[in-house]
């Protein structure tokens, strides 16, 4: 589970003589439930895996400051809010150095709300391996 927090997006305005940029704060927070199966090649220091994970997004609309209390209010009305179903089909690679490692992970998040909409997920950072 993650929550994206409020983002900034730029509008711009160009003219003969000036050019005019601003930066906005978004409303729109997302908040993203997945599970599934991961299958990997071997146990050793160098890895690859392919998993695919469902669950659900829930699309918000909030001007409220970001704070703990903000992800726990959402998290805690999920029933009363539009929840729209996802697949995400994804694969990459870890590589460790003990039980430290990092994790380069490639898939495409589909959610479903009146259609398929695609988006392309690539992530890289540590892991800790138990």
């Amino acid at each position: 589970m993650n929550y994206d927090f409020a983002a900034s997006f730029q509008e711009g305005f160009t003219s003969p003589s000036s050019t005019v940029t601003s930066f906005n704060t978004s409303n729109l927070r997302i908040l993203h439930g997945m599970i599934g199966p991961k299958i990997q090649t071997g146990g050793g220091a160098f890895r690859a895996f392919l998993t695919v994970k469902g669950g659900g997004d829930n699309f918000m609309f909030s001007s409220a400051p970001v704070t703990f209390s903000t992800f726990t209010s959402s998290v805690s009305g999920l029933r009363t809010n539009n929840v729209v179903g996802v697949v995400y089909p994804g694969g990459g690679i870890e590589a460790y150095v003990g039980p430290i490692g990092l994790r380069l992970d490639v898939g495409d998040e589909i959610y479903f709300q009146n259609g398929a909409h695609n988006n392309l997920r690539i992530t890289i950072g540590p892991n800790i391996r138990f």
